[in-house]
């Protein structure tokens, strides 16, 4: 299977990886991996987000959202 939109992705998850895109300034090349994850160290919110920038020549970079 190549790499891209994988069937059955929500609309609201393309729409934030755009989002993203565009806050960010990023070309069609860099990977934008959105996951909703359960969290489980002691005293974490139950949901935590993780967005990665990842660059094809470059550092990538990551947010963790706790929800």
């Amino acid at each position: 299977m190549p790499l891209g939109t994988r069937p059955g992705q929500s609309p609201q998850l393309r729409e934030l990886r755009q989002s993203v895109r565009r806050l960010l300034g990023l070309d069609d090349d860099t990977g934008v991996v959105i996951r909703q994850l359960a969290c489980a160290e002691p005293g974490c919110p139950p949901l935590e987000t993780v967005i990665a920038v990842l660059p094809v020549n470059g550092q990538a970079h990551r947010w963790t959202l706790h929800t």
